[in-house]
């Protein structure tokens, strides 16, 4: 996550994800995690983000994600617009 909240993913290969943003950039995904505590005090919850993705090629985002993980070739940068918790 970005101060701003865009949320950026390391990507390698992509290519069929790179032609479906490339096509058509808003974008559904669903996280989940162990680590937070849900609803009725159940362990682990998950959200269904909805937002606006591109593919950043280079820059000091793409550059930190590239020291990070050395098989970036792009980073999917998303731009979170809604975001709903699911459990």
């Amino acid at each position: 996550m970005t101060e701003d909240e865009r949320i950026l993913i390391p990507a390698g290969i992509m290519h069929k994800t790179e032609g479906n943003v490339n096509f058509n950039n808003k974008i559904k995904m669903a996280l989940g995690t162990r680590n937070v505590v849900g609803y009725n005090e159940y362990q682990g919850t998950a959200f269904v983000v909805e937002g606006i993705a591109k593919l950043v090629y280079s820059g000091a985002e793409f550059d930190m994600m590239k020291s990070k993980f050395s098989f970036v070739t792009r980073v999917l940068e998303i731009t979170v617009t809604s975001v709903k918790q699911m459990l």
